[in-house]
């Protein structure tokens, strides 16, 4: 079985601090960001992850979805209301618009262009549902949609703080061959109203969508937590990507 190539969307950041407090560059610089993780859930999958940068004009890197074998929707900002016709409250975090953009472009291409798996993490799961004409709610908590805390900074990142119940015959189902599992959980935005052909694939306790996919043969599916970060924990997610990169094997 081949090696897949992954494609994997990384953020951007005018900050130029950060160059500053890493040593690593100068104030005035802007910064391409991945978190670790995602690469080494894709190596350790069998992947050949390779990172897409933000770019001014989507368009410029719209062509390299014709060399993956599969591409996956990271985690970041906040997802701008404006992208799904709302107007943003005053819960909105830091948003990205240059990565909006390029999001937007990369999955509506991936999607209809292309038969490559797609999985979104995290802001990933919500850019998706956007992509195909779904809305979020902008804050789970100033919506009143839930009273439990869903941005849990304070927990360990590879550990248990809240559980996903699944859907029957769902993919995810198939995937982790259980009825729930234990997730970890670090957003206040999640998936409202959903997009075109898909269909809710667990959810939280209080209701809050955890994931998301449209059925058929095809991967693509979206949630809400952090997969890639629950590699070292007794609850090994390891087993998603596994499934993840043999269905980009097929490609």
């Amino acid at each position: 079985m081949k090696k897949p190539i992954i494609g994997i969307s990384c953020s951007f950041s005018p900050n130029g601090q950060i160059g500053v407090v890493s040593h690593l560059g100068a104030p005035s610089q802007e910064w391409q960001l991945l978190a670790d993780d995602y690469i080494q859930a894709i190596e350790k999958a069998g992947g050949i992850p390779v990172i897409l940068p933000v770019v001014e004009d989507p368009e410029t890197i719209l062509p390299i979805l014709g060399k993956l074998d599969g591409i996956i929707f990271t985690g970041g900002n906040d997802v701008s209301p404006l992208c799904y016709n709302e107007i943003p409250s005053s819960a909105i975090g830091e948003v990205s618009v240059k990565r909006d953009n390029e999001d937007l472009v990369l999955i509506k291409s991936a999607l209809e262009n292309y038969q490559i798996p797609v999985l979104g993490i995290c802001r990933g799961c919500q850019m998706l549902n956007v992509a195909l004409g779904g809305t979020l709610h902008q804050d789970l908590a100033k919506d009143g949609v839930t009273k439990n805390e869903h941005y849990l900074l304070s927990y360990p990142i590879e550990n248990i703080s809240q559980i996903a119940n699944i859907e029957t015959n769902s993919r995810l189902a198939k995937i982790f061959g259980s009825k729930s599992i234990g997730i970890n959980s670090f957003h206040h935005q999640a998936v409202k109203d959903l997009g075109k052909n898909l269909v809710v694939a667990a959810k939280a306790d209080d209701g809050v969508i955890e994931a998301i996919e449209i059925p058929g043969e095809r991967f693509i599916v979206g949630v809400q937590w952090h997969p890639e970060m629950m590699q070292r924990n007794k609850v090994n997610h390891s087993v998603f990507f596994e499934s993840f990169i043999k269905e980009c094997s097929l490609n």
